[in-house]
């Protein structure tokens, strides 16, 4: 743990918006890209990884098409984005609704 902030590397320098979970973190850079990091079970990082593995560096989260992400929300095991367009993506634990699909 670090008890100063610390810089997080790997991570575009124009970033517009950031949220965070229990675990895991997002930030959106002001192009509309999403970047994860964090513990990796249940998919809530939405980069494709089904092994559950933690990320410790920023990775860019994909699946979203041409989509430009301008809001997060980040729970214990899920995450929530919205588009320019008004459309929401969601991705991580399921269970009881918390996806919407």
């Amino acid at each position: 743990y670090a008890t100063l902030p610390v810089p997080v590397e790997d991570l575009d320098p124009d970033i517009a918006d950031i949220c965070a979970g229990g675990w895991h973190s997002l930030a959106i850079n002001k192009y509309g890209e999403v970047f994860t990091w964090g513990r990796g079970e249940y998919g809530r990082l939405g980069v494709g990884d089904r092994s559950g593995a933690s990320k410790m560096r920023p990775c860019q989260v994909n699946g979203i098409g041409d989509h430009i992400v301008v809001q997060a929300s980040c729970g214990g095991t899920h995450t929530l984005l919205q588009t320019s367009e008004g459309r929401m993506f969601a991705f991580g634990r399921g269970s009881f609704g918390r996806l919407g699909a």
